[in-house]
This record gives C-alpha cells, sequence and structure tokens, in this order.
C-alpha cells in the first residue's frame, strides 16, 4: 500500500523523497510530486534533500502537483460516486436489464 504519511505530506503540498518499495510509485512520480531514490542508499537521501533545498521553485511545483494528484485520487466524494456506479451497473438482474430497488 501507500503509506499515510506520504499521502498527507502531499495533501498539504509538499514533494516527497521516497524510496520506490510497496505502492508508492503509484504517488510519488519521480520528479513530478516529488524524487524517489533506492533503497538503503544514504548519499541519494542526502542528494534529494539537497536537490530540494537547492531548487524551492521545482519543489514547489512538485509540491503542487503532488497535492494536485492526491486531491484526485483520493477524493472521497469522486469515489464513492464511482463505487455507486459500480453497485448499479452489477445489481441490475440478467434477464430484463433494471436496476434493483
Amino acid at each position: 500500500g501507500i503509506p499515510n504519511v506520504i499521502m498527507e505530506a502531499m495533501s498539504y503540498g509538499l514533494p516527497v523523497i521516497a524510496t520506490d518499495v510497496a505502492g508508492i510509485k503509484e504517488v510519488v512520480h519521480d520528479r513530478e510530486t516529488g524524487l524517489l531514490i533506492e533503497q538503503r542508499d544514504e548519499e541519494a537521501i542526502a542528494g534529494a534533500i539537497r536537490h530540494i533545498i537547492d531548487n524551492p521553485k521545482e519543489a514547489r511545483a512538485m509540491g503542487a502537483s503532488a497535492r494536485s494528484l492526491v486531491l484526485n485520487l483520493f477524493d472521497y466524494t469522486k469515489n464513492c460516486a464511482r463505487l455507486m456506479d459500480l453497485f448499479r451497473e452489477h445489481s441490475r438482474p440478467a434477464d430484463t436489464g433494471k436496476e434493483l430497488d
């Protein structure tokens, strides 16, 4: 899965530095919503932190993209509507094509 702390940081418009494990790659798109680095690479972590510090304009742009992505992907109103559409679509009796009440 995607760690909640990553989605929470992104929802506040922060670029995220993370390793490519679990489902992190679903939301941390390298150089778009944050920076992805190799696991257990201390130099890569330090370099990514330095990159964010040295490039505030790029960091703000990644943060804005991160916020937009998370708000779009995890909007409960949209997701509930999609789920209800799926229920409606799959709750029709096969022989009539009518929805169940």
